[in-house]
C-alpha cells in the first residue's frame, strides 16, 4: 500500500488510479487471507484491515511500520506520545495525541 501511495505522490499514477490499485490489493489480501494462501504473523489481520490504519498510510504518507505506531497510539490513548521520528510527531500531533521528542525537548 506505501508503495500505491509513493507512486501516485510521485505522479506515476492517478488518484483514481491509486483508490483502484489499493481496492484491488485489499481484495487480494481478502481472498488471500480467506483461502490460507496468505497469514500475518504476530498480528491479526484486523490490525492492517482498518479504515484508521488505511488513512494512516494512505493519506498521511506513513510507512505500514509508523503509521502501526501512531494506529495503536490513537487506540491506547497514551498519556505521552515519545518518538523523534518527525512525521510521527506531525501526525501524532494531528491526531490528538500529548508529543514529546527526546532528542529537541528535556522530560519534565
Amino acid at each position: 500500500m506505501a508503495s500505491i501511495d509513493s507512486w501516485e505522490r510521485r505522479r506515476d499514477i492517478t488518484r483514481d488510479e491509486k483508490k483502484k490499485s489499493v481496492a484491488q490489493l485489499l481484495e487480494n489480501v481478502e481472498e488471500g487471507l480467506n483461502n490460507g494462501f496468505l497469514a500475518f504473523l504476530g498480528l491479526k489481520p484486523e490490525t492492517y484491515a482498518t479504515p484508521g490504519f488505511l488513512y494512516l498510510v494512505s493519506e498521511e504518507h506513513m510507512t505500514p511500520g509508523d503509521a502501526l505506531h501512531i494506529y495503536t497510539a490513537t487506540l491506547l490513548k497514551p498519556e505521552v506520545f515519545v518518538t523523534a521520528d518527525l512525521g510521527q510527531l506531525r501526525v501524532a500531533k494531528s491526531h490528538g495525541l500529548d508529543v514529546f521528542n527526546p532528542e529537541k525537548e528535556v522530560w519534565k
